[in-house]
């Protein structure tokens, strides 16, 4: 484990890093989202019944979820006054634990009761929600797009 762990912390960094650096860290965490979003739906599509492209699907999922989840951190801290950033960060990291406390029991219910693409479905259409939030967020700020990267 320790093995695989170094090595998604090392690819997810190096492509944060490109991704950041080329697009800047708002439309970095669209492509990481979006990335997300199109692995969660290549495995709900296939499923298990095609184990290479649900391998693909849960890869990509991992590798944007990597993305603009370490984004979003980024976004907050630097959107935020250096007094107020601890406490922000702070507020985003519980409402992770939040996530990863109360997620589990929802996600079993659903696979339980429905089926087991229920929970697949759930965060795909959840990430759809908020990549379009987002970008409606963005264009309200920016006038028409996510801001440009800095040069």
């Amino acid at each position: 484990a320790g093995l695989l762990e170094n090595l998604r912390m090392t690819v997810t960094s190096t492509i944060v890093g490109f991704l950041s650096k080329t697009f800047g860290d708002q439309r970095a965490l669209l492509i990481g989202a979006g990335m997300d979003f199109v692995g969660l739906c290549i495995f709900i599509a296939v499923g298990i019944g095609a184990p290479l492209l649900a391998g693909l699907g849960l890869f990509l999922s991992s590798l944007g979820s990597g993305t603009w989840g370490t984004l979003n951190n980024s976004i907050i801290s630097a959107n935020t006054a250096q007094e107020n950033q601890g406490t922000m960060l702070g507020i985003a990291n519980s409402a992770g634990l939040v996530g990863r406390v109360g997620g589990p029991i929802v996600v079993g219910l659903l696979f339980d009761l429905i089926g087991p693409s229920a929970p697949f479905i759930l965060c795909a259409a959840m990430l759809l929600f908020v990549v379009a939030r987002a970008w409606l967020a963005w264009r309200a700020i920016a006038g028409s797009t996510p801001p440009a990267p800095a040069a």
